[in-house]
């Protein structure tokens, strides 16, 4: 949901938004059209603090190689760019420092361990902040009000507990 309530995001493949006011949608991102062994999908997304820039995770299969990375696009559908070059690992947007300079990103390795990066808007820089581990980072708020924390789950197939990061 868009910081003023206006906006819902979602994907069914093409990034969309909901604006409730209007009872219309729209789609900002969408894949290109089908080819043979070739899957591509938008995932979660996240508003920016002001409400006017999305980052939301982007899937690719193709030649039975899979590729995850994040985007940033304008909540116009304007300005798609990659913040995340693609991977071979999972990444998704987990939330938006409070002065939009970072994008939380969680990144999922196939040891089930987890690292939770900051990548600067701006430049693309990605720095990590929290080595991999059993958990997983707790999705919509991510960051403290003043941004000086982030907080995290930690699931170890039994327990969960909340944490928190500088």
């Amino acid at each position: 949901v868009s910081p003023d309530g206006r906006f819902i995001s979602y994907s069914t493949g093409s990034l969309a938004l909901v604006d409730v006011a209007a009872r219309s949608s729209r789609v900002l991102a969408q894949p290109p059209a089908p080819v043979s062994g070739r899957v591509s999908r938008a995932d979660e997304s996240r508003f920016s603090p002001d409400g006017r820039q999305l980052a939301f995770g982007w899937f690719e299969r193709a030649n039975g190689r899979d590729t995850w990375e994040i985007r940033l696009i304008n909540a116009d559908g304007s300005g798609q760019r990659t913040l995340v070059p693609p991977s071979a690992a999972p990444v998704s947007p987990t939330g938006w420092s409070p002065d939009g300079r970072f994008v939380a990103v969680a990144e999922y390795a196939d040891d089930r361990t987890s690292r939770l990066h900051l990548v600067d808007v701006a430049t693309g820089e990605k720095r990590e902040i929290l080595k991999g581990g059993k958990w997983r980072i707790n999705g919509g708020r991510t960051f403290s009000p003043d941004g000086q924390w982030i907080a995290f789950t930690h699931f170890d197939g039994e327990n969960r507990d909340i944490y928190v990061v500088p």
